[in-house]
């Protein structure tokens, strides 16, 4: 059962039962308010006749000894003048019935005992009819009489099962108004959640386009823009699991071309050093050239790990010493042949900064190669530490992007500052923009040739994001490439 028609059932039900309540207990104190107003116009009337009675009695008395017939007749007038109103009358003298316009059966009237100067109020059922019954003493001279006093309550009795009958005709109407109001009501105030249910039911099938629109500022138009933001989330989500999933089976077609082609050399070359006969020199040329491709393999396999293991794993930060980060990169740079004719600079400004040693190493290492191989003849690398704070941080790249950068900027106090400049060929925009990917290279032929496995941008910025920094690029064809990198001081919070 829908949400509405529970909703609808059980309001009714409660409408139902505390209007017939309602109604019962009207019903009830008018009817007793009616018998009260009934009783006292009977306590009257007999007051009336007790008193005009004895009168007669007292004035006949007073001319006359008072005899039975004299009694009777007395009596009689009064029985028969109200015999024709609807009144019963009984007289009784001590015990003994003189005259009665009740019923003969009726032998219960006697029984009510009266003492003197009181009255006895009673309902009894006379026939099909309900009648009050009042009984009364009146005081002779010598003798004591009593006087019993009948009404029907027909009329009011009458009026009851007519009010009775309006008031199930009434309860009828109201509840047929009712239910109909009720349901046009309910299905107004529940068409939201209809919305909310058809859009789910989309949502379920993987449609998050639609919204849903909700007029007003109650709880339903609350939850329509809560829902609508949720969806939007769910949305967002799912575009970049897409993305990330796309990301990553990029990563491994690349992965599984990159490892396919050293392969291949490496095999294509045993084989050909097995069937072909081969001179001291064309040998030791194959055997270079198996080893130059199995170098290769092996770093790109070392970086495929490094990456995995940044993701996975929380590195310790402590404080570096540049000093001997300094002498471990020119000692590696300076044994490489192939960057002899690439001019290396180290400035900085400050002794130590926050990390991890071996990844910043690692990315010095990475970047420093990238900008060497760029250069041509007299190329030049100016490599330079300096420490800045927050507020230069924020004037000086105006960055703060999103939210993850505003509270790095806001928490991160001092920043160390590592410059990487050279004046070398430059990238283009279109370029500047896929840097990050992995297995992106811009000269293929170059790269490969000086033994790069196209990976260590993305390692890079896993290292930078491993440290909570930031790293920005900046380039143009012809003149060369900056790199900046921020590394805040001891933040270990993540965002």
């Amino acid at each position: 059962m829908k949400f509405w028609q529970k909703t609808f059932i059980i309001v009714l039900l409660v409408f139902v039962i505390a209007f017939n309540l309602c109604m019962l207990i009207v019903m009830h104190f008018s009817y007793k308010e009616e018998l009260r107003n009934v009783k006292m116009k009977a306590l009257g009337e007999v007051h009336f006749i007790a008193s005009s009675i004895s009168k007669d009695i007292e004035g006949r008395n007073i001319l006359d000894k008072m005899s039975s017939d004299s009694l009777n007749k007395i009596v009689d007038s009064y029985l028969t003048y109200y015999s024709e109103q609807g009144i019963m009358l009984a007289f009784y003298k001590e015990d003994e019935e003189i005259d009665s316009t009740f019923p003969d059966d009726i032998a219960q009237i006697s029984g009510m005992e009266v003492n003197a100067n009181e009255r006895q109020v009673a309902i009894m059922q006379i026939g099909e009819i309900k009648n009050i019954i009042i009984a009364t003493t009146i005081q002779g001279t010598n003798e004591n009489y009593t006087l019993f006093y009948g009404y029907g309550l027909g009329s009011l009795e009458a009026s009851r099962h007519e009010l009775v009958m309006m008031a199930i005709m009434v309860d009828a109407g109201m509840s047929i108004v009712i239910a109909i109001v009720l349901y046009i009501v309910l299905n107004y105030l529940t068409a939201p959640l209809k919305k909310l249910a058809a859009l789910t039911d989309k949502m379920s099938r993987g449609d998050y386009s639609e919204k849903i629109r909700i007029i007003g500022n109650d709880e339903f138009a609350m939850l329509g823009e809560k829902f609508n933001a949720l969806s939007e989330q769910i949305e967002e989500q799912i575009e970049e699991l897409k993305a990330e999933n796309e990301k990553k089976q990029l990563l491994i077609d690349n992965m599984a071309h990159e490892f396919r082609t050293p392969l291949t050399s490496i095999s294509g070359y045993a084989e050909y050093m097995k069937v072909a006969p081969l001179n001291e020199d064309e040998r030791v040329e194959a055997l270079e050239y198996i080893m130059s491709e199995s170098k290769r393999l092996e770093k790109l396999s070392k970086t495929v790990l490094q990456m995995a293991d940044l993701r996975e794993t929380e590195q310790e930060m402590e404080e570096i010493d540049i000093n001997q980060l300094e002498i471990r990169i020119e000692n590696l740079f300076s044994k490489q042949r192939l960057y002899e004719n690439v001019e290396l600079n180290i400035a900085k400004s400050i002794e130590q900064m926050w990390g991890n040693e071996v990844l910043i190493e690692s990315l010095l290492i990475n970047l420093i190669e990238n900008s060497m191989r760029a250069c041509q003849e007299d190329g030049k690398v100016q490599v330079i530490f300096e420490r800045i704070s927050g507020d230069e941080l924020r004037r000086e790249n105006k960055l703060e992007r999103n939210e993850r950068e505003k509270k790095m900027v806001k928490q991160g106090k001092e920043w160390t500052k590592i410059s990487i400049e050279d004046n070398g060929v430059g990238m283009s925009k279109e370029a500047l923009k896929k840097i990050a990917e992995p297995f992106y290279r811009i000269d293929k032929a170059r790269s490969r040739k000086a033994g790069g496995v196209g990976l260590g941008v993305s390692l890079c910025y896993q290292i930078i994001e491993a440290h909570q920094g930031i790293m920005e690029y900046f380039s143009e064809e012809g003149r060369g490439t900056m790199v900046q990198i921020y590394i805040p001081n001891g933040i270990k919070k993540d965002y």
